[in-house]
């Protein structure tokens, strides 16, 4: 079953996968300011309401802890026992910079591919967490087109 919806100009496609509610998010503009999501409503909000993730061109900040695993997607079911981190004002729970974080940085072509198998966990509450995965940075998907217009997807484990 598939569902679409569409809110704040941005398109969620919601699935079904070994019964997780699977959610992507299409063209999120983070790239005039930073852009906050509420994960659990499956929306764009405003710094002042409750956030648990923001992105800024290849920047992530969260508002939960959080731990950036390497793993497939579709196979973490459960949410790992590992320390998960907090931003702090020296240091992002999520690493910046090429090869340290979710993406790689190619210098002849100037583009940003998000890492294979690199999925964030975000712990919301003791008994819920979120896991996200950025497949693209680019708007529509497309190297081509502009820049930090992410589509991610992430479904709630508990």
């Amino acid at each position: 079953m598939i569902k679409y919806l569409l809110f704040t100009g941005i398109v969620c496609l919601a699935t079904n996968a070994q019964a997780q509610d699977i959610k992507t998010l299409r063209n999120i503009n983070a790239s005039q300011g930073t852009t906050y999501l509420d994960l659990q409503h499956g929306d764009t909000v405003s710094s002042n309401r409750h956030w648990d993730i923001a992105l800024f061109k290849t920047t992530l900040s969260v508002n939960e802890p959080a731990i950036l695993l390497h793993a497939k997607f579709e196979e973490l079911v459960k949410a790992p026992d590992a320390p998960y981190q907090t931003d702090s004002d020296t240091l992002k729970a999520i690493p910046t910079g090429s090869g340290k974080g979710w993406y790689q940085y190619n210098m002849e072509e100037h583009t940003i591919t998000p890492l294979p198998d690199k999925v964030i966990v975000l712990k919301v509450d003791d008994q819920t967490f979120i896991k996200l995965q950025i497949e693209s940075y680019y708007k529509d998907g497309k190297p081509w087109e502009a820049g930090a217009y992410y589509t991610l997807r992430y479904a709630i484990l508990h």
